[in-house]
């Protein structure tokens, strides 16, 4: 975000710096440096990488569809498919930033460390079963 000259953080962005921390998709960059602390934990095999960013893709369009439906309120969390805070994860990357964040980052930053999480959780569960 330091080196941008985009004032929003997109889900766009979030995205690309899934590719670049991410095992498998090793590049060197001196931007977008977003989810660097989050997933740091996350370094488990390649495909975690494809995971991940399919699964951020898969949330924020069933987050989108989700928007025009009226009738009952649902969490943005609920909206996107997803288990982890949506608005929490949207109020820490604010306060983190210090920037304005589009309405698909945080989702798409919620998918990413849901995945990341959902891994660690069976990587854990495989040690201690042996």
């Amino acid at each position: 975000m330091e080196h941008s000259d985009l004032s929003t953080c997109t889900a766009r962005e979030v995205q690309t710096a899934t590719r670049l921390v991410l095992p498998g998709y090793v590049r060197a960059s001196r931007s977008l440096v977003l989810l660097v602390a989050l997933t740091a934990m996350c370094s488990l095999h390649s495909e975690l990488a494809k995971h991940a960013v399919s699964e951020g893709t898969k949330a924020v369009t069933k987050y989108t569809s989700n928007l025009a439906e009226k009738g009952r309120s649902f969490s943005r969390s609920a909206k996107a498919g997803l288990q982890f805070p949506v608005g929490r994860v949207q109020s820490l990357m604010k306060r983190v930033l210090r920037t304005r964040v589009s309405g698909s980052a945080p989702v798409y930053t919620a998918a990413v460390l849901e995945v990341c999480t959902v891994h660690m959780v069976h990587a854990i569960s495989w040690l201690v079963a042996r």
